[in-house]
């Protein structure tokens, strides 16, 4: 059983990985699995028949945890309903929470959890992290 398109989309999303590929070089009619993608995508096309399981097992909780984060917008409205009064901690505490499980996921299939990109550099030829102007 490999892993659906679907599923191999989510590793490269929840991973922090390039959905783009950007290597020209070949060695011996194979890309070289220096660039992240490839190296993602090598881990995903070798997996164990254990290594799919796990990661279809961790695909699920991962995916109930994005849902939660996406949907977290409508607890920044308030800090308190009546006499109900919400967890300021809430956004830090499931961050913490979706990075202790993308983490497992990147241990999982043996690669860099977000690594880093041009968007992180300020775009090709960037000098380092984007900031604020």
């Amino acid at each position: 059983m490999a892993l659906t398109a679907e599923q191999q989309r989510k590793c490269f999303l929840y991973t922090g990985h390039l959905q783009v590929n950007r290597t020209g070089v070949f060695v011996g009619g194979q890309p070289e699995t220096t660039e992240a993608t490839h190296i993602l995508q090598t881990s995903l096309d070798n997996l164990t028949p254990n290594g799919e399981t796990t990661v279809v097992a961790q695909l699920v909780i991962l995916d109930a945890l994005y849902a939660k984060l996406v949907t977290v917008d409508t607890r920044f409205q308030a800090s308190k309903v009546g006499t109900i009064e919400l967890n300021a901690k809430e956004w830090a505490d499931r961050q913490t929470q979706w990075n202790f499980f993308r983490r497992q996921l990147a241990v999982t299939l043996d690669v860099q959890l977000d690594p880093v990109t041009a968007a992180d550099t300020g775009g090709a030829g960037g000098s380092g992290p984007w900031r604020e102007p």
